[in-house]
């Protein structure tokens, strides 16, 4: 018979929890940047609700197994949203875990050539 793994729920709603942790991973529920802001800004306001969030539940950035990032318009938001320090300093990393969606599009993984 298994084991029964514990899952652990961390700021809930009634609807939702922000973070799920289980066996030793963290799973984040969908965030978004302010949509008054451009892109810019909504990729350091998501990151920053990421980047907290996984140290709520007790992990970083740097051990992220996946990331879909949806945009409106690629070819308009793509680049100014990967020039953010914050989303980029780990090319290597980055090139990984991301796969970029735009809105009825197919995925892309931005950072394979």
């Amino acid at each position: 018979m298994m084991s029964s793994m514990p899952i652990t729920r961390l700021d809930e709603s009634e609807r939702a929890s922000a973070i799920v942790v289980h066996n030793n991973t963290v799973y984040l529920s969908g965030q978004v940047g302010d949509p008054a802001g451009d892109i810019k800004q909504q990729t350091r306001d998501t990151m920053a609700k990421v980047e907290a969030l996984l140290e709520k539940g007790g992990s970083d950035k740097t051990k992220m197994l996946k990331v879909e990032i949806w945009l409106k318009d690629i070819e308009k938001d793509f680049a100014p949203m990967v020039s953010q320090d914050n989303l980029t300093r780990d090319h290597d990393f980055l090139s990984r875990v991301f796969l970029l969606r735009c809105l009825n599009s197919p995925p892309i993984h931005p950072f394979n050539h």
